[in-house]
């Protein structure tokens, strides 16, 4: 059952299968047939002739449509064609053989551009057959290598060209056409890979498959053609054909240097010597690091740094490390897919070597040659219709890098051209920037900066177009490089353009689009060719915005729009003062009486400017409006100053690569090390372990230092050491810190002052902890509002006197305060309106409060008097004093609190009272935040201020002898309101201004309601002082104030019992 089952249920499959074989079978044989009607080889005079077959036409249709129909996963037609050669012994052959059928020659070049294009063989897609494919291209490619081949395609083109535009019919432009085609897939047929010759027989002749191809273009005028026709591109035709012309002289012209075609013999042979004196010493190096003795001697060790930077040490030098492998690693990491992926913007280079450079002496000249033709000729023309063609959608990504690419190596080209004849001119640069001056347009600039936008402000980062922006940077490069070489030259209109173009980029927001491409450039993407020519870039950009700004500040424009209904204020705003600029006389003529009929025109005049007014703020809002934010120089510098970008500038210095950089490169770096030390003043970003062991392995390797190249890089390292150096002897916790980043600008400042900073700021914020209350309301004290009311007159008439009033109170010791807080405060004493006002307020308000602190210190000094005696509260608080005064001349004069702490159990017994913690807030000492145990001595306190508490204490001590405890109730009682749904309702409110050292103890509400004779008695005096109050705002003054006294006597709870825990664990 199982098995009938189961041919039941692959039935269906082998029927597919089936019909899927017989119609391979029938294309197969469709192909086989085609491909055999095209001709065949006959013996003629015992010579083997090609012979076309009677249906050729027909069957080269038939293949076209075949190729048509070809996927690039799976190109079947492409494949069998390949496996029965029909390229190279029919194609070819009806092509050389039969040039004068021209209709057979059409279709022979259509197959032709079908077969050899990249696309659709499925090469980009990696694709299992891909490897196959590109074999059979690169032969396809090998037969073009023959003259006769040529020279039939270069005479079809002839033969199309010199035909008038209009004459011409669709099949010679078609033809024109498949001819620049089939020569730009050519050229993109990529040659073999370096590994894979010697491997396999036959490989060698693909080695050089590129420059052969090129040269036989030159030499058979294939590329003199192309420059011939891409001189006029008024016609819808040429315009079409634009890009694949662009696309062949990518190819052909962008793969050799222009230093090097330039460059003369001589020159030549002084290159030679240099890059064999540069073998020698590589050679040298790499001989130190072999072993002189068997590696079983313990004498010679080597270093291998893995992953996680840590150093490994090895006896045995010829034992192979693993050098990217972890410990618990079974296999080596792999690199990133995306990084792997990522194809170099440039094609193979193909500059011919040096060595062998008297042997291609012809070819070097004949492509100099072409490549000034190209220049002078067409490239103008061909770069301004490239541009229209890159401003529509359908230009494909690869297009934009290609286009590029293309201005950017003839930049480069005409300015070592231009370098050349300066010296040929003795020191006098020539103007010979015409030739390239569409790339030099400001729309080009543009152009140029919006892909640079686009890429680097990609909201994803799989979105973002590496090749696009690496081209975008290379090409900007070499622009600003002839924007400088145009402010050297001799001819004004020269220095005029590069003063136009440099107020067009100094506008631009290009250091941020910079800072964003650091980012992106990943270790090893394209071969750190990225990061180079990024690095090379930001030294060249501030070199010419320090050089035209000259310290000054300007405006750059963003990439964030305004909004419309800000334009629309700016556009009436705008439209306002132009009119009243137009009409100054009017205001004059107001009072001439008008009549009806010129009220009327008025009218109408106004309502016909409404309207202008809204068609123009119609059509304005239309166009994008940017914001644009000041900067200077050091701000914009900044933009580019971080760590992650100043690792990428580590990473191209570190090891040796200092000798293999090129000299651009190594002054880019210099540069940029120097701005951030000289102009910044910003060392500080170099002290990093893995910073400072790459300048430190820089400065210890003489190969660097006895070349005078390296000299001022190393100095300035240098530099960077001694002040390490000279801040850890001021922080000796330097060695932990540059193991960590700076992660803001306060953890920086509190490292480099040692920590000071941050010690003051953790006082200040357990002070407003203790003081402020859940709201975090600010506290004023007494002395604080004297200083302020004797001052305001001072400084009122200044641009900001609550800044200078801020500054005074940090100057005299308190806690600073912000300019909003001392402007509420002056409204509050009423300041504006003159000093008596102010000084009858203070007196007011802080009457009151002396009343209420006399109750609190004669309170507790009769109790402390009844409880300990006179004489033991005497010793105890000269004790005290003489110890505050120690305090105070070990501080000298900084602003600096002490801590109290008990020096005995005598003192920690007195420290726990309540009345004694009263009478220390009475004599303005700190009570104890959150996390202290300990009373403080203020900032603001000196000699003066103790000699002061000790009068006041002794004062309260002889009254407090001399009087009973009603007597000083009844003497030092303050105001009370009747009404207790009053004061039940003030304890809701906010409270504000209360100095920090009073304190109360409130009552409880059944004590309040005991009907004795004494409290009557109170009650009655405190109402005849409430009837003398003139105004309500007393009243709110002591309403705050007993606000305040109920949630002192709450902390003060709280301490106490932290603090009796504390103690008990410290004395036992």
């Amino acid at each position: 059952m199982d098995r009938d089952f189961d041919s039941e249920s692959n039935f269906e499959e082998r029927l597919i299968e089936d019909e899927e074989r017989n119609d391979q079978r029938y294309y197969t044989t469709q192909l086989l047939l085609s491909i055999q009607g095209l001709g065949t080889f006959t013996k003629v005079d015992n010579m083997n002739v090609y012979a076309k077959g009677e249906k050729a036409e027909g069957a080269l249709k038939h293949l076209c449509q075949q190729c048509k129909k070809d996927i690039p996963d799976k190109p079947i037609a492409r494949i069998y064609l390949a496996k029965y050669r029909a390229f190279q012994l029919n194609l070819i052959n009806l092509l050389t053989c039969y040039p004068q059928d021209k209709v057979l020659s059409y279709y022979v070049v259509i197959l032709m551009e079908q077969l050899t294009n990249v696309d659709r063989s499925g090469i980009k897609l990696q694709t299992p057959n891909a490897p196959q494919m590109l074999d059979t291209l690169q032969e396809y490619k090998l037969y073009f290598l023959k003259p006769i081949v040529l020279q039939t395609l270069v005479n079809h083109f002839a033969e199309c060209i010199q035909i008038d535009q209009e004459c011409r019919t669709k099949v010679h432009n078609d033809m024109i056409e498949l001819i620049v085609l089939l020569f730009k897939n050519l050229l993109s047929i990529p040659d073999i890979e370096e590994t894979k010759i010697g491997l396999e027989s036959g490989k060698e002749v693909k080695r050089n498959l590129q420059r052969n191809f090129i040269y036989c273009m030159i030499k058979e005028s294939v590329l003199s053609a192309f420059i011939y026709i891409s001189q006029d591109f008024k016609s819808s035709f040429m315009q079409r054909i634009a890009i694949p012309l662009m696309e062949i002289f990518y190819y052909a012209l962008t793969p050799f240097d222009p230093e090097w075609l330039l460059r003369e013999s001589e020159q030549e042979k002084e290159l030679i010597l240099k890059q064999a004196q540069q073998y020698r010493l590589q050679k040298q190096q790499h001989l130190s690091t072999i072993p002189n003795r068997h590696s079983r001697f313990p004498g010679l060790f080597v270093t291998k740094r893995v992953l996680s930077q840590s150093g490994q040490i090895s006896s045995q030098p010829f034992h192979q490390h693993q050098v990217n492998k972890l410990a618990n690693q079974r296999q080596k990491p792999e690199v990133r897919a995306l990084i792997s992926k990522q194809k170099t913007i440039f094609v193979k280079p193909l500059t011919i070597d040096l060595y062998d450079a008297e042997k291609e002496k012809s070819f070097k000249e004949e492509l100099r040659y072409s490549t000034i033709d190209f220049l002078i000729h067409c490239f103008s023309k061909l770069i301004d219709q490239a541009f229209i063609e890159m401003n529509k959608e359908i230009v494909d990504s690869d297009d934009k890098v290609h286009y590029f690419v293309l201005i950017s190596h003839f930049l480069k080209f005409i300015r070592f051209h231009c370098k050349q004849n300066k010296e040929d001119n003795q020191g006098q640069l020539s103007s010979e920037f015409v030739s390239v001056q569409a790339a030099l347009q400001i729309t080009q600039f543009n152009f140029i900066y919006s892909n640079l936008i686009n890429e680097s402000t990609q909201l994803r980062k799989k979105n973002f177009n590496y090749r696009i922006f690496f081209a975008v940077i290379n090409v900007l490069f070499e622009f600003l490089m002839i924007v400088r070489e145009l402010s050297l030259s001799v001819e004004q209109t020269d220095r005029r353009n590069s003063q136009i173009l440099l107020q067009t980029i100094v506008t631009q927001d290009i250091a941020k689009a910079i800072q964003i491409g650091y980012g992106y450039c990943q270790f090893g993407l394209f071969n750190d060719q990225m990061l180079s020519t990024l690095v090379k870039l930001t030294a060249l950009y501030y070199d010419l915005l320090e050089l035209h700004t000259q310290g000054k500040a300007w405006s750059i424009r963003t990439n964030k729009l305004l909004k419309k209904k800000i334009k629309k204020q700016q556009n009436k705003a705008n439209k306002g003062r132009k009119r009243k600029q137009d009409q100054p006389n009017e205001e004059d003529n107001d009072f001439i009486e008008k009549g009806p009929d010129e009220e009327n025109a008025m009218r109408e005049e106004e309502d016909d400017e409404n309207e202008e007014e809204d068609d123009e703020n119609e059509t304005e809002d239309d166009q994008p409006i940017y914001k644009e934010r000041r900067c200077n120089f050091v701000s914009e510098f900044a933009i580019v100053v971080d760590y992650k970008v100043l690792e990428k500038y580590f990473y191209l210095i570190k090891e040796d690569k200092l000798l293999r950089n090129s000299s651009e490169l190594n002054i880019a770096i210099y540069k940029y090390f120097k701005r951030i030390v000289d102009t910044l003043k910003a060392d500080w970003i170099f002290f990093q372990l893995d910073f400072l062991y790459v300048i430190n392995s820089i400065i210890q390797n003489k190969q660097l230092t006895y070349k005078s190249e390296f000299l001022n890089l190393i100095q300035l390292f240098r530099r960077i050491g001694l002040s390490f150096v000279q801040l850890f002897k001021v922080n000796r916790l330097m060695s932990v810190e540059i193991l960590f980043r700076f992660p803001n600008a306060a953890t920086k400042d509190s490292i480099l002052k040692n920590y000071q900073d941050s010690v003051a700021e953790g006082d200040n914020n357990q002070d407003n902890y203790q003081y402020e209350g859940p709201k975090k309301k600010v506290i004023w004290t007494q002395k604080e509002d004297k200083i302020l009311i004797e001052n305001y007159e001072k400084y009122k008439d200044c641009e900001s006197p609550e800044e200078q009033l801020s500054l005074l109170l940090s100057q005299n010791g308190f806690t600073i305060k912000s300019p909003a807080e001392i402007r509420k405060r002056i409204r509050k004493f009423r300041l504006e309106e003159g000093n008596e006002r102010a000084i009858a307020l203070y007196q007011q308000q802080y009457e009151m409060i002396s009343m209420k602190k006399v109750e609190i210190m004669a309170k507790s000094v009769k109790s402390l008097l009844q409880e300990v005696g006179e004489e033991s509260l005497n010793l105890f608080f000269n004790n005290l004093f003489s110890t505050l005064q120690n305090y105070i001349d070990f501080r000298g004069q900084e602003s600096i609190e002490m801590p109290i702490p008990p020096l005995d159990k005598l003192q920690f017994e007195y420290f726990e009272k309540g009345s004694v913690q009263a009478i220390f807030l009475g004599l303005d000492l700190k009570p104890p935040s959150q996390g202290e145990i300990y009373w403080r001595l203020q900032t603001h306190t000196f000699h003066a201020e103790i000699n002061e508490m000790r009068s006041t204490l002794n004062k309260y001590l002889e009254k407090a002898k001399k009087i009973d405890d009603d007597q000083i109730i009844e003497e030092f009682q303050p105001l009370q309101i009747n009404s207790q749904k009053k004061q039940s309702d003030s304890k809701k409110k906010v409270v504000e201004n209360i100095p920090t050292y009073a304190e109360d103890e409130f009552d409880d509400e059944k004590e309040k309601q005991v009907s004795d004779k004494k409290v009557v008695e109170k009650k009655m005096k405190l109402n005849k002082k409430q009837k003398e109050l003139d105004s309500e705002e007393e009243r709110e003054i002591y309403e705050k104030y007993m606000e305040q006294q109920a949630q002192n006597e709450q902390i003060q709870k709280d301490v106490e019992n932290k603090s009796k825990d504390n103690y008990d664990d410290i004395f036992d």
